[in-house]
């Protein structure tokens, strides 16, 4: 047994040792090719993980870095942890929505994250929020947790290299919706963002609470994903905590997961996703909103204009033929009052182009209604996409 020890240890020397060594040939090849590294950003283990993802061909690590150092560049990686908000108009909206959160850490000190993907309707968010909005708040957590990764690795050792999470992914309430194309295809493009700039960030990937569907959904997505990311992966079902148990303590397991830790933070305690909804304290949506109107019927939207002073703006197009539009101000909600036209109504042509407009509101604070009308019409409805914004006054 001590024999068989030493000859680990030694194993394990030695591979640390290959380590050090690809990451130093790295380093000189980047300094000889003056390519600019931000140090504090990056360190000797990024450039190990790069080298491991490419099989331990040095060539290969040094072609997939360079990569990757200009891929954060396009996309301003570097400072993505910098007020969000500004950067992604939905990144609030995506953070109260995802049922997505770290809680604790593995035996070893790492984070642990779990994820209820069941819990999404990808429809009505695809329906609802760019693409390009999503992936901004998936690399905004890609990079949260690279730097909370680096903290908890020299926390628990001292050193860089343990700089791997352990994730949970809650299958529960997976459906067919959750196959469709849309859906497959940002989940395959997420997961090749990852695998390219990511690498070997996985400890292990535990999939539970899996229904029968997941096997189809498993044959779309593992020819992209690679495979020593796929030998990470364990697939269970109910009975998943004995597996969790060999990874995480008890006390650090949520007790919803069967372990005792009750130290959830409370706006992560319950499954959040559902139907996405984008609407604003004021009636207004962060994004463009996809209505059917039917014949002889009409759509109504209140907003509440706060401000003395605000513009009201909006942009609507239908996908064929006219709509009638306009729009009244109701008066203040707790004072009641006489409707009163601010923009008459009229039949609109905004089929090839989108109509767009705006009333500043002056002192008339309070509730404004937009009516999009299609009453003249007794054989078509209309599909409409609108959006309206009210702009407090600078």
């Amino acid at each position: 047994t001590k024999r068989a020890m030493e000859k680990k240890q030694l194993t394990a020397e030695e591979k640390r040792k290959n380590e050090d060594e690809a990451a130093e040939m790295l380093k000189q090849r980047l300094k000889d090719n003056n390519v600019e590294v931000d140090w504090k950003i990056h360190n000797d283990y990024t450039l190990v993980r790069f080298w491991k993802a490419r099989r331990r061909d040095v060539d290969k690590a040094y072609e997939m870095f360079t990569k990757h150092l200009e891929w954060r560049k396009d996309n301003d990686i570097d400072t993505i942890l910098e007020e969000p908000e500004k950067r992604n108009k939905n990144f609030t909206l995506l953070e109260n929505y995802m049922p997505f959160y770290q809680h604790g850490l593995d035996k070893r000190g790492m984070p642990v994250y779990y994820e209820q993907i069941g819990a999404l309707d990808p429809k009505s968010i695809l329906d609802t929020v760019p693409v390009e909005d999503i992936i901004h708040w998936h690399l905004y957590h890609q990079e949260a947790s690279r730097v909370h990764c680096l903290e908890c690795s020299i926390k628990a050792t001292n050193d860089v290299r343990l700089n791997t999470v352990v994730m949970v992914e809650d299958m529960s309430g997976l459906g067919f919706g959750h196959l469709a194309t849309p859906a497959i295809n940002l989940f395959t493009q997420l997961i090749a963002i990852d695998e390219e700039n990511y690498p070997e960030s996985l400890y292990r990937y535990i999939i539970i609470n899996a229904p029968l569907i997941l096997s189809a959904g498993s044959k779309l997505v593992t020819p992209f994903v690679d495979p020593a990311t796929l030998s990470k992966v364990k697939i269970l079902g109910s009975d998943f905590l004995p597996e969790l148990l060999s990874l995480i303590d008890s006390s650090q397991i949520p007790s919803n997961y069967g372990g005792s830790s009750t130290e959830l933070n409370p706006d992560k305690s319950q499954v959040k996703g559902g139907v996405l909804i984008d609407k604003q304290s004021d009636g207004t949506t962060i994004n463009p909103v996809n209505a059917s109107i039917g014949r002889r019927s009409k759509l109504e939207v209140e907003v509440t204009v706060k401000e003395k002073n605000s513009v009201l703006e909006w942009r609507f197009k239908t996908e064929a033929n006219d709509v009638g539009f306009g729009v009244e101000y109701l008066g203040e909600a707790d004072k009641g009052g006489k409707e009163e036209v601010v923009v008459e109504k009229k039949l609109v042509n905004c089929w090839e182009e989108e109509e767009v407009g705006k009333w500043e509101c002056g002192n008339k604070v309070g509730v404004y209604k937009f009516v999009w009308d299609n009453g003249h019409s007794m054989l078509k409805g209309k599909q409409l996409r609108y959006h309206v914004k009210v702009v407090a006054p600078v």
